[in-house]
């Protein structure tokens, strides 16, 4: 991968977001001696063990596959775009870096893109004018509502790389500076802003190099909205860790924060809104050691979703973790099927809404390629293959397609990250991708819905165990464009005159509810 290292104090030593993954990985590609390259390559692999990984590499490409639209700013001298990703209904920013050649650690800028209908169009760029290069804008950001909080964990405000978060406020349409938020107690190399995340009037903001006596103990900074500003209300630390920080997020009233260890564990702390105190809950066991990793996290309804790189498949395994009278406890885990994913070995992961993402964090073999992330749905307690996505670049090439993950439940628009796309460097590259799930999950139980033939040339039949009758048939294309429609006979479909592809079939009972499924058209 790349590195910046700036030129303008000793002091500062620039990683670009797009080479942690915007996760908080610096300090865990230390400790588990990840090279700096596309890929992380285990040693020899036997001649069985190379067939097997090319066998499921090939197998893994014949599964459905949906291809986003992809976007990307018009500043054609921004790389790695969409390092960072994140949405807000029919807004979405994403990062990108102006590299400054031939030195220098270049210029992070945040991008907004509002979707009009049809469309991602670029409507502003946010950039403050007290900023310097290497001050790291945008290494993370969050957007909800009205508000907006974007980090520069390595701005020089108070102190050499102690860090700010910029705050806009969207009036009349249009977002304008409102706030710029340093911490209190702000020591140089403290670097706040690793992490922001808004929960409706809170802001967290963390600090993982905050100090506490000779101790790398991290923090997370609570600011609550008062009227339009945002007031320091409390600092969270927990004196037995280490860079606590290292990303949160914060649901339905609780915060999570994620620390490590000199062994090279994961922790997770949970934090409780209390009256109006944010509490500490409890920690749980440490995931990952100094050979193997964990790598992210995501925190939906009440559970905490690691992914972490244990596990008989190789693949990696995600836990679930749950609180059972005050503790964290591991309430299930699985393996993450090879078939899935070859030799890729998953450490991105977003949960939302009974839906899972993962991406990819390296592969084993050594053989360039498009990326892909896959999608699993939490069906009867269990988490079920749904599909795989993929961008749409250059095949042979590593585009780290699935380093960042954004979703909005209502719309059902998926944001994916591709932050090495068409980057051969010095050239700039990077694209960001949307995908419309509301016509790619199931809303009802599949398995009392059977459609045949499937792949099909000619016409498909219907075939429901339902009480209910089935009303009408929509034909979708991958990108959500509705193709034909049957309300007469909808227990059969011709589509002898359609194109060759994937596509959505949704079924439509009589009593409003809706089973979704891919259809291969051959």
């Amino acid at each position: 991968m790349h590195r910046f290292v700036g030129n303008r104090r000793e002091q500062r030593r620039f990683r670009t977001d797009a080479e942690t993954g915007a996760l908080g990985l610096r300090r865990q590609r230390r400790h588990h001696a990840i090279p700096d390259g596309d890929f992380l390559y285990l040693g020899k692999i036997p001649n069985m063990r190379k067939i097997t990984l090319l066998a499921l590499l090939f197998i893994s490409q014949l599964q459905a596959q949906i291809i986003g639209t992809p976007f990307d700013t018009s500043d054609n001298l921004i790389n790695f775009f969409a390092a960072n990703v994140a949405i807000n209904g029919n807004e979405v920013l994403a990062s990108g870096l102006n590299p400054q050649f031939p030195t220098g650690p270049g210029q992070l800028k945040s991008f907004l893109f509002t979707w009009n209908g049809s469309q991602m169009t670029e409507t502003q760029t946010f950039y403050p004018d007290d900023l310097v290069d290497g001050d790291s804008f945008g290494h993370f950001f969050d957007i909800a509502d009205e508000y907006l909080a974007i980090s520069a964990p390595q701005q020089d405000g108070v102190g050499i790389n102690t860090g700010a978060v910029y705050i806009y406020r969207k009036i009349a349409g249009v977002w304008s500076l409102s706030q710029k938020i340093t911490a209190n107690d702000a020591v140089a190399q403290d670097q706040f802003g690793m992490y922001v995340t808004i929960e409706g009037d809170f802001l967290f903001v963390s600090s993982y190099l905050t100090a506490s006596g000779n101790n790398t103990t991290g923090a997370v900074y609570v600011y609550k909205r008062n009227a339009t500003n945002w007031d320091f209300h409390q600092k969270l630390s927990i004196p037995s860790t280490s860079h606590l920080g290292l990303k949160t997020e914060a649901r339905q009233g609780r915060l999570i924060a994620a620390s490590d260890n000199t062994s090279g564990s994961r922790i997770f702390h949970s934090f409780a809104l209390v009256g109006d105190t944010w509490t500490f809950e409890d920690s749980t066991e440490g995931f990952g050691n100094l050979s193997s990793y964990a790598a992210d996290f995501s925190y939906d309804n009440g559970k905490i979703y690691v992914v972490h790189s244990s596990g008989s498949q190789g693949n990696g395994i995600v836990a679930t973790l749950a609180l059972d009278n005050g503790a964290w406890t591991n309430e299930s885990s699985f393996d993450i099927d090879p078939s899935y994913g070859a030799d890729y070995n998953f450490g991105h992961i977003l949960v939302r809404d009974e839906k899972m993402f993962l991406g990819a964090f390296f592969y084993t073999l050594q053989i360039q390629r498009k990326w892909k992330a896959i999608v699993l749905a939490n069906q009867d307690n269990a988490w079920n293959y749904q599909f795989a996505l993929m961008g749409s670049g250059a095949d042979g090439q590593d585009d780290h397609f699935g380093n960042a993950f954004a979703y909005d439940p209502d719309s059902g628009k998926l944001i994916v990250g591709a932050y090495q796309e068409g980057n051969v460097s010095p050239l700039p590259g990077g694209k960001a991708y949307w995908f419309d799930l509301q016509l790619s999950t199931p809303e009802q139980n599949e398995n009392l819905v059977t459609i045949y033939p499937n792949p099909a040339s000619g016409t498909l039949f219907v075939k429901s165990d339902f009480n209910t009758s089935v009303e009408k048939l929509e034909l979708y294309s991958i990108t959500g464009a509705l193709i034909k429609t049957v309300d007469r006979s909808p227990d059969r479909m011709r589509i002898d005159e359609i194109t060759s592809g994937v596509y959505l079939l949704k079924v439509i009972f009589s009593d409003g509810t809706i089973s979704t499924h891919r259809i291969l058209k051959q």
